[in-house]
């Protein structure tokens, strides 16, 4: 196929970054014709075609995204040899995005952002998609909706001719399921005023689909507004788009009032002072960029300030310390702290239960590995105090007594206990791990961390210990992390390069999680089913998971399902989600009403959230109501679960327990890729021999790992003997097994070939 056939509008000499373009459905390259016109030269607007459409109409359609998108990232691929932008309007919206993370995957260039316009991130249907419409029905919603010609629309054979066209990319949008959880991308995500499919609010939703930020603006106009609006829409994307260098001569040329300014000339000599000196290095920080104020003050040209210019911290917090408790609440607290406020329901709900279990071990997670270094006292406890700086929650204590709500006491700084031992690194590991797990860590007294050191000849072992009540499993690799970065930083003499941490993260959460009270009467009708195992069991018993099995997984295994899990149209985990449900139903001889503890990320949906360092997961009831059916369409009703329970996530699984007066499963679901480790590669420090410790409270838990730095890839079953019955798990984990090895064959059937 040629260039043109793809991009018929392509011409590679035009200045700035090309945007390659979507059509939303129903469209091909030429309804962005005008757009692309009228867009220049403020950008370089390249419309792309689909096949089945105007010059590809030769081909077949396609009403498969994922397939499509194999099908248009390869012939794309050559044209993207320099920074690009990537964007969709309506259907075009979920097939750029689908496509930055085809290119993630396959390790091809990324777009410097991702522009989505009218749809939502959650991918509900709009109102041309919700529901099948006669061919008068779907016309008439054309006309609402504009952006088609009036006499195209009154052209028998040519409305006949786009009806097909948007028929099939209505199934496309109907039986869309991303392939992908996030992309590294940022997002633009822009709407129209008069567009009650993507308001503000469902546009939002595109913030939890990166880990790269996003914004949400609205243009005044309906379904088609970024086309009614293409100055406003330029302006949007140049603004998200322009370089530091470029960022600082907007904000120069705008407080010196001088259009003209350029880098060779002098800030002082351009009319700059000490006053405007100040109300541009302000302007810069609400832009996301820091320069320093003596630089401003010191360099003689605009190009001399640039390489001074760094990303901005994140934004100090709005709120006021301790503004979170009253005033008789205030008055209890102890002197010397930086700041308190409630803890989160999730945390108090863990530090009760240890203490009503009396099990000191309980909720004490260890990790530990090999450093290939050497080990410096003074260095290491420098990294500490990076890290212990960087995060509240590595400051803070609990009491759950003294206010009238249980709180977390932030502290200004804080000494972590570090146990330095020299000799058998592993027997000395083994002798930390039983003290500590005899003991326990006291939440009421900072830090609720410990670390023990166990030197060697030419390494060291490092064990961090840490209470559950401060820390998720994402949260521990990414401690785990910055701890190993900020000391291989101190060892070679340089500053830690560590992401921004968003302000007040934790604060936020307990909003949220406060906010989460509405979804009450959901979990009271959804949760209302037997458990599966123990109908019985009491709300205060607290199982002993002790003994383990583990289905190990190796990389072509991985390969094979995630393959699978795409022929099912569903995320990988949904797949393994799905076929625990399926083992459990057999296992237990329940075909229905199936129900399981499904392990949720409740972090704030706030740009950065990922470096955050707390407790943000809850683990919430996941029903499914039948497992007929073949593995393909039972993985496919196992994903609608899963986002039928996506609003509900954070409502605290204590609550939902309370309401039903008894324990809402006793079987639970996790599932983690532990990608975050592989930062670690980066690192002139190397590790090995990663080994890993938790103590959960469910009689069977089961946790599906995809490169675990310990186990690597596969699913760890823990179970409390004395509560399931060891016949039970071998069906189950048996059920599993051949479940897994099932569909990772290579001969599946089903697979296209």
């Amino acid at each position: 196929m040629r260039t043109e056939d793809l991009l018929p509008f392509w011409e590679n000499d035009l200045p700035g970054l090309p945007v390659f373009c979507l059509p939303h459905a129903g469209a091909g390259a030429g309804a962005f014709r005008t757009l692309a016109r009228d867009l220049r030269p403020a950008l370089n607007l390249q419309p792309v075609q689909l096949p089945g459409r105007e010059n590809l109409v030769a081909l077949p359609l396609v009403d498969d995204a994922r397939q499509l998108v194999e099908w248009l990232g390869p012939r794309l691929l050559p044209r993207l040899d320099r920074p690009f932008v990537l964007a969709g309007h309506s259907m075009g919206s979920l097939i750029a995005a689908e496509l930055t993370a085809w290119l993630e995957r396959n390790g091809g260039p990324t777009p410097e952002l991702l522009v989505v316009s009218a749809y939502a991130g959650d991918f509900r249907h709009n109102r041309m998609a919700a529901r099948e419409r006669t061919d008068r029905e779907l016309a008439q919603v054309l006309t609402e909706l504009g952006g088609t010609a009036p006499e195209v629309l009154q052209n028998e054979e040519m409305l006949a001719f786009i009806l097909e066209t948007i028929r099939n990319d209505l199934r496309l949008v109907r039986g869309y399921r991303p392939g992908y959880d996030t992309v590294d991308v940022p997002i633009l995500a822009v709407g129209g005023t008069d567009d009650p499919d993507a308001d503000e609010e469902a546009l939002a939703t595109w913030r939890g689909r990166t880990t790269a930020g996003s914004r949400v603006e609205v243009l005044t106009g309906g379904h088609f507004a970024v086309f009614e609006n293409p100055d406003a829409f330029a302006a949007l994307i140049e603004e998200r788009l322009r370089t530091p260098e470029q960022t600082l001569l907007d904000v120069l040329r705008h407080h010196l009032d001088d259009d003209a300014i350029t880098p060779d000339d002098d800030f002082y000599a351009a009319g700059g002072d000490s006053l405007i000196a100040l109300a541009v290095v302000g302007d810069l920080k609400e832009r996301g960029l820091d320069l320093p104020l003596r630089g401003l003050l010191t360099a003689s040209t605009v190009a001399e300030l640039v390489p001074l210019l760094t990303p901005a911290a994140a934004p100090e917090p709005t709120h006021r310390p301790f503004d979170a408790l009253g005033p008789a609440d205030r008055a209890l607290l102890p002197a010397g702290l930086q700041d308190a406020y409630p803890a989160s329901t999730l945390q108090v709900g863990l530090i009760y239960l240890c203490e009503l279990a009396g099990d000191p071990s309980l909720y004490n997670d260890l990790v530990g590995l090999r450093v290939h270094a050497p080990f410096d006292g003074e260095k290491f406890r420098a990294a500490l105090r990076t890290l212990t700086g960087r995060h509240p929650l590595l400051r803070s204590s609990f009491d759950l007594a003294t206010c009238s709500t249980a709180v977390q006491l932030v502290h200004p700084e804080v000494t972590v206990p570090v146990e330095i031992e020299t000799g058998d690194g592993e027997a000395l590991v083994r002798a930390f791990r039983e003290r500590h797990l005899a003991t326990g860590i006291d939440c009421g007294t900072p830090p609720a961390f410990r670390i023990h050191i166990a030197r060697e000849p030419e390494a060291f072992r490092l064990t961090l210990a840490i209470h559950h009540a401060v820390i998720d499993g994402w949260s521990m690799a990414q401690l785990m992390v910055e701890l190993l970065t900020c000391y291989d930083a101190e060892l070679a003499g340089r500053t830690p390069q560590l992401p921004a941490v968003p302000a007040d993260g934790h604060r936020q959460f307990v909003a949220l999680e406060a906010a989460a009270a509405e979804s009450a009467p959901f979990w009271q009708a959804e949760a209302d089913v037997p458990p599966l195992l123990l109908p019985d069991r009491p709300a205060g018993a607290v199982p002993d998971p002790v003994a383990t099995r583990h289905l190990p997984l190796d990389p072509a295994d991985v390969a094979r399902l995630e393959a699978a899990a795409e022929h099912a149209g569903v995320p990988l985990k949904s797949l393994l989600l799905s076929l625990h449900l399926r083992a459990l139903a057999h296992a237990t001889g329940r075909d229905r009403d199936v129900v399981t503890g499904l392990v949720a990320n409740g972090r704030p949906e706030v740009p950065g959230s990922a470096a955050l360092i707390g407790l943000f997961l809850n683990t919430v009831p996941l029903r499914l109501r039948s497992v007929e059916g073949d593995w393909a369409e039972h993985a496919g009703r196992t994903w609608e679960a899963e986002q039928r329970l996506l609003a509900h996530r954070r409502h605290p699984l204590s609550a939902i327990e309370q309401r039903l007066g008894r324990p809402a499963f006793d079987v639970s679901f996790n599932f983690t890729h532990f990608h975050p480790y592989r930062q670690v590669d980066d690192l002139q420090v190397k590790v090995d021999e990663w080994w890993s410790y938790d103590k959960a409270s469910f009689p069977l838990g089961v946790d599906a790992m995809i490169d675990a730095p310990d186990l690597g890839s596969g699913v760890l079953v823990a179970h409390d003997p004395g509560l399931v019955p060891g016949a039970l798990v071998d069906r189950y984990v048996d059920a599993l097994g051949t479940a897994l090895a099932t569909v990772a064959a290579p001969d599946r059937p089903g697979e296209d070939r």
